[in-house]
C-alpha cells in the first residue's frame, strides 16, 4: 500500500514537472529544418538563438532567454516579436547556411530574411532593449532639456520627449511604455557611439568627451551616475561640448586606434582630433571644470 502510495506521489510529480516544463518552454519555440521556413514566414519578427547543449554560456543563457520571451509575450507590441531557439549541433544545415560561428548566437530574422546579429552582453535588459529598438517604431526618451511634452517624427521614428519632474511622472511615464511596448532610454543626452556613428559625431561637434568603457567593469557601472550627472551639468550651462561612450568590448578597432588600455578612459576630442584624456578624480564637478577649461572660450562656467 505505502508502495503504491509512493508511486501515486511520483506520478503526480513527474506531471507536474512536466507541466511545468511547458510553461517555462511554452514561450520560446525548438525549431529544426522541418518547421524553420514556416515559423519565419508565420511571424514578421522572429530572433533565434543558435545553441550548444553543451556549451556553459548557452546555459547560463537559457534563462535569460525565457525572460526576455516572457516580457515580449506580456507586452502588447505594435509588431509582435517571437523567440525561437536551434539545437545547432543537431541541425548542420541551418547552422551552415547562417554561418553561424560561435555559441550562443541570436540572430533576428524580418518577413523571413536575416535583418542582424545581437553583439551586446547576456543582460536580459540590454537584449530586451536591443530587440525593440530593431523591431518597434515608438520610443520614450527622457530628457532634462525639454520642458513640456514634443512629439517628432525622425527617420520613421516617432519619438515622445518629457522632462522627468518627480517619480509619480517616471512612474506613469512607465507604466505607459509598458502599454504600448516601447524601450525607455536614459534620461541624458549621452551619445552611444559605434563606428558608423564615431567620426560623424566627430565632425558635427566641435568638443566632445568620449568614455570608453566596458559593461562588465565595475568602476565603469559605479562611474554612469557621475557621467550622466555631468552630461546634465553641461545642458544646465549651455555648454557647446558633448558626452558620448563607446562599448569598447564591442568597438575593439576604435579602443585600439585611440591606444585605450583601461577602463573607463575618457577622451577629449577638440575638432576631430583626440586633445587629452582626464585623469583626475572621477567626479562631476572635476571633469565639468576641467572640460570648461579644455573648451574655453568657446563654452561656458
Amino acid at each position: 500500500m505505502k508502495f503504491l502510495q509512493n508511486m501515486g506521489l511520483f506520478l503526480v510529480s513527474v506531471v507536474i514537472i512536466s507541466l511545468l516544463s511547458i510553461s517555462f518552454s511554452e514561450n520560446v519555440l525548438e525549431l529544426s529544418e522541418n518547421n524553420f521556413e514556416r515559423t519565419l514566414d508565420n511571424f514578421k519578427y522572429v530572433m533565434v538563438k543558435f545553441y550548444s547543449p553543451e556549451c556553459t554560456n548557452c546555459k547560463a543563457l537559457n534563462p535569460v532567454y525565457q525572460e526576455i520571451a516572457r516580457k515580449i509575450n506580456d507586452i502588447d507590441l505594435a509588431s509582435p516579436v517571437k523567440l525561437a531557439e536551434v539545437d545547432a549541433t543537431h541541425e548542420l544545415s541551418l547552422t551552415q547556411k547562417f554561418k553561424v560561428a560561435s555559441y550562443p548566437s541570436l540572430l533576428l530574422f524580418e518577413k523571413g530574411s536575416l535583418k542582424g546579429e545581437y553583439k551586446g552582453t547576456m543582460d536580459p535588459s540590454e537584449i530586451l532593449n536591443w530587440l525593440l529598438k530593431q523591431t518597434q517604431i515608438l520610443f520614450v526618451i527622457f530628457c532634462h532639456c525639454i520642458i513640456k511634452i514634443s512629439v517628432f517624427l525622425y527617420k520613421n521614428y516617432f519619438f515622445f520627449l518629457m522632462m522627468r519632474r518627480n517619480n509619480l511622472l517616471l512612474f506613469f511615464v512607465s507604466l505607459l511604455a509598458v502599454f504600448i511596448g516601447v524601450i525607455i532610454c536614459d534620461d541624458t543626452s549621452i551619445l552611444e557611439l559605434d563606428r558608423d556613428s564615431f567620426q560623424a559625431t566627430l565632425r558635427e561637434n566641435k568638443f566632445v568627451l568620449v568614455n570608453f568603457y566596458a559593461p562588465w567593469c565595475k568602476y565603469c557601472r559605479d562611474f554612469n551616475p557621475t557621467y550622466q550627472a555631468t552630461a546634465r551639468k553641461l545642458e544646465e550651462l549651455g555648454s557647446s561640448i558633448r558626452l558620448a561612450k563607446v562599448d569598447a568590448t564591442i568597438e575593439r578597432p576604435l579602443a585600439n586606434q585611440y591606444n585605450i588600455k583601461g577602463y573607463p578612459t575618457l577622451v577629449f576630442f577638440k575638432n576631430g582630433v583626440p586633445s587629452d584624456q582626464y585623469g583626475g578624480i572621477r567626479t562631476q564637478k572635476g571633469i565639468v571644470t576641467w572640460l570648461l577649461k579644455k573648451a574655453d572660450p568657446y563654452s561656458k562656467e
